[in-house]
């Protein structure tokens, strides 16, 4: 009897692992998500909404990058926005789809998969941006470093407003950041 189990355990393995396409692997996009649900199952406030970034300087000691996106996860069908990132130190550039945006307590969480004329076509990419406002006296919108090469479950619990990484966000130099709507509270 445990034999005949072992069997069928590795026989569903191998289904499972065979029947996935490139496509499946991808986290899906948000505008069908259950935010209510999930906001009860990661105890926080969760939800969609649209985000834009344009130009984005982040340069410090250590960085210097421009970063522009957008997503809007209540777009129904296929990706649901695009990247664009640049290293100016070492002279990686990086673009491609963003396959699911969540925004989780006011920090906009994004998941991208690099196009084929990337620096690693097919990689998963996950960052997080806060727009701290557009006044005078806000404080500057931040964005983490994109954390690339992610494996699909650190993807998939970014898009299930549970991630598994917490990048930090950094203050932007030049640029903005955009909630759209009624995103703002």
């Amino acid at each position: 009897m445990k034999k005949l189990s072992l069997i069928l355990s590795v026989a569903f393995a191998i289904l499972m692992i065979g029947g996935c396409s490139k496509e499946q692997s991808k986290p899906s996009a948000t505008s069908n998500r259950d935010y209510e649900g999930l906001s009860n199952e990661c105890g926080c406030h969760c939800r969609g909404g649209k985000v834009t970034a344009g130009s984005l300087l982040v340069q410090n000691e250590s960085l210097n990058f421009t970063f522009s996106f957008h997503g809007d996860s209540e777009k129904k069908e296929g990706d649901i926005g695009e990247f664009n990132y640049v290293n100016h130190i070492t002279g990686v550039h990086r673009h491609g789809d963003v396959t699911c945006l969540v925004i989780i307590d006011n920090v906009a969480w994004f998941v991208g998969v690099e196009g084929d004329n990337s620096e690693t076509p097919g990689a998963r990419a996950v960052w997080k941006a806060d727009d701290n406002g557009e006044g005078a006296n806000d404080p500057v919108d931040q964005v983490s470093v994109p954390l690339f090469n992610q494996s699909s479950s650190v993807a998939n619990s970014v898009c299930d407003c549970h991630p598994s990484i917490n990048p930090t966000l950094i203050n932007i130099a030049e640029g903005n950041i955009q909630f759209h709507k009624d995103l703002e509270e």
